[in-house]
């Protein structure tokens, strides 16, 4: 446990500046969904910010011990923006497509479709880690990801328990216009330590995960 406590302090660290800019960023992001039109302007808010959190992951593990990542680059749109949002997308699709072939083709129970989505939530821990490391969609890969995830299933099982505690938590937060602005922040904060939570798990276990070698050493 004392391994991950660095990451309460990892918004903070040496450029405090860059987490008050993405906590402005989101603030306005929540301002302007409210706002019809301007709604689209909050998406591509939310988007880019989604998709600097894999930039962050992936900076983390080449280096653990930095603060938080740099401001986001906004050169490179294809790069910066496109790319990484195409691997989110996808990474959750193969995520829920358990849950969608048991709903939508198998004509199953609702049981079983639960079950299917849970087992997809149970995998997107694994597949989103390795999707930013990789910085690849090939991260996905279900033999790779199950190999880590029998290499050290009673760690993998907290910190995806971990991580369902935190959806659990968002989830039931106070919804509304002031209450969105207010808490947008709070939420930067909270998913920014799961990303260095995340990192950290990576780097802790980087002999079970094999990755280091697929990615020739995660060299930039």
């Amino acid at each position: 446990m004392r391994y991950y406590l660095p990451a309460l302090s990892y918004p903070f660290r040496d450029r405090p500046f860059v987490f008050v800019f993405m906590a402005l960023m989101s603030m306005l992001a929540e301002f302007l969904k409210h706002f019809g039109p301007l709604s689209l302007v909050s998406g591509i808010i939310s988007c880019y910010l989604i998709c600097h959190f894999m930039k962050m992951l992936r900076d983390s593990i080449l280096n653990i011990e930095d603060g938080i990542t740099s401001f986001p680059d906004f050169t490179g749109f294809t790069e910066s923006i496109i790319l990484p949002w195409i691997r989110l997308v996808g990474c959750i699709f193969i995520c829920l497509l358990p849950a969608l072939i048991v709903e939508y083709f198998l004509n199953l129970e609702a049981t079983y479709g639960i079950v299917a989505l849970l087992l997809g939530a149970y995998y997107f821990p694994i597949a989103y880690m390795r999707c930013a490391a990789l910085d690849s969609i090939n991260g996905v890969n279900p033999i790779e990801c199950f190999k880590v995830i029998f290499r050290i299933p009673l760690q993998y099982t907290g910190l995806s328990l971990f991580v369902f505690a935190g959806i659990r938590t968002y989830i039931y937060l106070p919804d509304g216009f002031i209450e969105d602005i207010i808490l947008a922040p709070f939420v930067m904060y909270a998913i920014s330590v799961y990303v260095h939570i995340f990192a950290r798990f990576m780097h802790k276990h980087e002999d079970s995960m094999g990755w280091y070698e697929e990615s020739d050493g995660f060299e930039d």
